[in-house]
């Protein structure tokens, strides 16, 4: 098994945390678990909403293996995923204000896998850094 550099760690356990959020939102959609805004329960528990967050959790769990065995397919899907969820969580909490608060963890923590997953250190640990044309031509 190759080492894994700090980095790597970082974002494993980014990647982890996103996947525990992703089981709070889930729960959240189902009535389970309150939205939390000033005590109050806002959330309307639909079943596309929880099913989105269900297909979030599979994804977040096996995006965190994959890094943590350092599988390069792995490097693309949580670039893919972090993003897709980035713009998820964005455009719904500018629809919908009162998961604001619920939900900026979840987006601050997807834009910051989206920009660690960039860094050419993060290619160079999966072995992809001769393998991807450079991001400035």
């Amino acid at each position: 098994m190759r080492d894994r550099p700090i980095g790597i760690w970082i974002l494993t356990i980014l990647a982890g945390y996103q996947f525990v959020l992703a089981i709070g939102h889930f729960l959240q959609a189902l009535g389970i678990l309150p939205y939390v805004v000033g005590g109050n329960d806002y959330g309307n528990h639909t079943w596309l909403y929880a099913i989105l967050w269900l297909l979030l959790i599979g994804a977040w769990g096996w995006v965190t293996w994959a890094l943590y065995s350092l599988n390069p397919q792995g490097w693309l899907v949580v670039l893919l995923l972090s993003g897709f969820a980035a713009v998820f969580n964005f455009i719904n909490m500018a629809a919908a204000t009162q998961a604001t608060p619920d939900l900026t963890l979840t987006f601050l923590a997807d834009v910051v896998i989206f920009a660690y997953a960039l860094l050419p250190s993060t290619q160079k640990a999966f072995g992809l850094k001769d393998k991807l044309p450079p991001l400035n031509p």
